[in-house]
């Protein structure tokens, strides 16, 4: 694991930079590109494009937000959470919390790299092996999108990660103490 040495982190004041300096990194990101190319369906593409959205739009700040209707029934459980992110989620993003596989900047591009690859033996096992035809474009989109939220969830901050699971936890926490 590469967060051993605590005096060694963060290595750079981004996440993101961190990431883009590996070459595994790097080239598990166009890896990540290509499989949204190997997409024939047009609509599917579209779909893993707007879901994707998010983490390739650099942004300020990350809103996260119950539904109305969670907020009327439950107003003191639910509330805005706005946490401040200064980095690129594509890149920055871990793939699993904490002493998990991949759980490190550009985490995320490496663990859907890997999965892309062991897709793509799946599929020509499945071809040759087993005569078998698949709807790779279904395959390629649950790929690619069974992980889309984790770099929204779980966040970089001071070089420590926190899950915004775990804090809006706590928010609940400290408001049913003050009542």
């Amino acid at each position: 694991m590469i967060m051993q040495n605590k005096d060694l982190w963060p290595p750079v004041a981004c996440p993101d930079a961190f990431a883009r300096l590996s070459p595994r990194v790097r080239n598990a990101n166009q890896c990540v590109l290509d499989g949204i190319q190997k997409i024939q369906d047009t609509a599917v593409i579209q779909l893993i494009t707007a879901m994707l959205a998010p983490l390739r739009n650099k942004s300020s700040k990350w809103l996260l937000q119950e539904n109305a209707a969670a907020q009327k029934n439950a107003p003191d459980f639910c509330e805005r959470l706005v946490m401040q992110v200064d980095y690129d989620l594509w890149w920055g993003g871990p793939a699993a919390a904490e002493k998990s596989h991949h759980c490190f900047p550009g985490g995320w591009l490496l663990h859907n790299a890997t999965n892309l690859h062991s897709l793509e033996m799946l599929i020509k096992t499945a071809r040759e092996f087993r005569g078998l035809e698949i709807n790779t474009d279904a395959m390629y989109a649950g790929m690619l999108l069974h992980d889309c939220l984790k770099p929204q969830l779980l966040l970089w901050q001071d070089g420590e990660m926190i899950m915004l699971r775990r804090l809006r936890k706590d928010i609940y926490k400290a408001r049913r103490r003050k009542s």
